[in-house]
């Protein structure tokens, strides 16, 4: 396969982007139980959790189906060439209903492989703990009790033409 240039940092940026482009609000590195997710999207009361993988589709399986105990979707996001490598495996992914999304973060382009189901697997208790309800403006928002970055959290994940990214599919849930 080559070695791979792209660091996980640039996958988090062209997918908070994603997100947002989709309507969601998006955390970096939220706590959840005793793991960090890689990226926490929350719509009105859907939380979405994406774990980001360089390689290693089957450590991302892993982790992501962890997350179904407080997201109603999960995805695992890697590079395109990675990403192809795993939708070879796309039982494993539709067996556990995780999603599994490809970055070219260089094209700016994003695209769902597989699209995830809603967890069957969710815990109140982890999905209670994982987010405080805040109230601003007479709007209801869910919002990450822990991020690693909170001060720098919508500051954090940028770089110049993310606003041109692609949506080669539509994604809707």
């Amino acid at each position: 396969m080559g070695s791979c240039n792209v660091i996980e940092e640039d996958l988090k940026a062209g997918l908070k982007t994603f997100f947002r482009g989709h309507g969601y609000r998006a955390y970096a590195e939220v706590r959840m139980i005793t793991r960090w997710v890689d990226l926490v999207a929350v719509k009105g009361d859907e939380v979405v959790a994406v774990e980001i993988k360089i390689r290693n589709w089957r450590e991302a399986l892993r982790q992501a189906v962890a997350y179904q105990l407080g997201a109603d979707y999960c995805f695992v996001a890697m590079p395109f060439g990675h990403a192809s490598q795993a939708y070879r495996n796309r039982y494993w992914f539709r067996k556990e209903g995780v999603g599994l999304i490809a970055i070219r973060p260089r094209h700016k382009d994003i695209r769902v492989f597989v699209e995830p189901e809603r967890s069957t697997r969710m815990m109140p208790i982890v999905r209670d703990n994982l987010f405080v309800i805040l109230e601003l403006n007479g709007e209801r928002l869910l919002v990450p009790r822990s991020c690693r970055n909170l001060s720098k959290r919508e500051n954090e994940l940028t770089f110049e033409g993310a606003d041109e990214y692609k949506w080669n599919k539509s994604w809707h849930f």
